[in-house]
């Protein structure tokens, strides 16, 4: 049985699909995962990719009773590392839809997209350490959203916030309600999808960058501006600005 889904489209959608264990993930969970992503990386009709969880979670994190019977080692890390890297890096908007437990490995998967849209019965934090695990590169991510200070207590105490406090340190971009959760989501997907795409996604690459050094941001920034002054939406952005000018 597939444990992740991807479903094509100008907005697609990557399902994480193991809700009777609160998409937790296994070895399959973590290949489709990978799968998923490489599909939506290369589909050329999408724009923007929405990440969710199926039933009542967004997703667990790691299977426990996998890790309890030693299924997990170092290849499965690395295939789960190059699959939050795909989704950080592809060539689209990601958006987050999270609901439910979004713990450990799945708020890592949270982290590794653009935008945070959590409901309001949502919880997150990365708990490895109660495991005896590093919770992935959440150590690397998570400080880049809500400070080294904060990333450390979360990290090291293992510590949960519900989505109000997530929404107040930069966890997440936006709280709604149950009632409104996919409206919201859709709301985002649909403003992502309608911005200038090659500029965006140049952004998105050089906000990748935003903690390295300036001369080397300097480099990158001045060579994506040449690529988006090319760039079709560019044209058709003067385009539209010449023409309310004339009117």
């Amino acid at each position: 049985m597939t444990a992740v889904r991807y479903r094509p489209g100008r907005i697609a959608r990557i399902t994480l699909d193991r809700p009777s264990v609160l998409n937790a993930a296994d070895e399959a969970w973590v290949a489709d995962l990978n799968a998923c992503a490489d599909a939506a990386a290369v589909d050329p009709a999408a724009r923007v990719v929405v990440v969710e969880g199926a039933g009542t979670s967004f997703c667990s994190g790691i299977d426990l009773n996998v890790l309890a019977a030693g299924r997990i080692g170092r290849s499965w890390f690395e295939g789960w590392e190059r699959a939050m890297r795909v989704l950080e890096t592809m060539d689209k908007l990601v958006v987050a839809a999270i609901h439910g437990y979004c713990i450990g490995g799945g708020l890592q998967v949270a982290l590794a997209c653009d935008v945070r849209v959590a409901r309001d019965d949502a919880v997150l934090g990365l708990p490895a350490v109660k495991e005896g695990l590093i919770p992935g590169l959440g150590v690397w991510r998570l400080p880049r959203f809500v400070g080294l200070g904060r990333a450390r207590r979360m990290v090291l105490t293992g510590e949960v916030v519900g989505a109000r406090e997530a929404l107040a340190i930069g966890l997440v971009d936006e709280v709604a309600t149950a009632e409104g959760f996919a409206a919201a989501v859709e709301a985002r997907a649909e403003q992502l999808a309608g911005v200038a795409f090659a500029s965006a996604i140049e952004a998105k690459h050089l906000l990748d960058g935003a903690f390295g050094p300036y001369a080397a941001a300097l480099d990158a920034y001045l060579a994506a501006q040449e690529r988006a002054l090319a760039a079709p939406d560019h044209a058709a952005a003067m385009a539209a600005w010449r023409s309310r000018r004339a009117t």
